[in-house]
């Protein structure tokens, strides 16, 4: 009876964020009410030659302008180090 329940869902798409827990899947729901922080999008932007900044978007908010980069690659080292997790903490959207 395995191969044929096997073969019988196979063809089924998984359900995104399922965490399979014995033979059926369950979806990991949220609990009613739990608030989560909103999610900070940084774009980069380039202003003219050796001047660079990062606009950090987020839902409910003006545009925040962090400045300034002499390049694309001090952006990207920002973005990857820990200066993107200290701003963030200093905004109340990291621990």
């Amino acid at each position: 009876m395995g191969a044929a329940l096997e073969t019988r869902f196979s063809n089924l798409a998984p359900i995104r964020g399922a965490v399979l827990c014995g033979r059926s899947p369950q979806r990991s729901v949220p609990k009613k009410g739990a608030m989560s922080k909103p999610r900070v999008d940084f774009k980069y932007k380039r202003i003219a030659e050796d001047d660079w900044q990062i606009e950090a978007h987020y839902a409910g908010a003006e545009i925040r302008y962090i400045k300034p980069f002499k390049s694309k690659a001090e952006i990207d080292e920002w973005l990857q180090g820990t200066g993107r997790v200290d701003w963030l903490r200093s905004q109340g959207y990291a621990k």
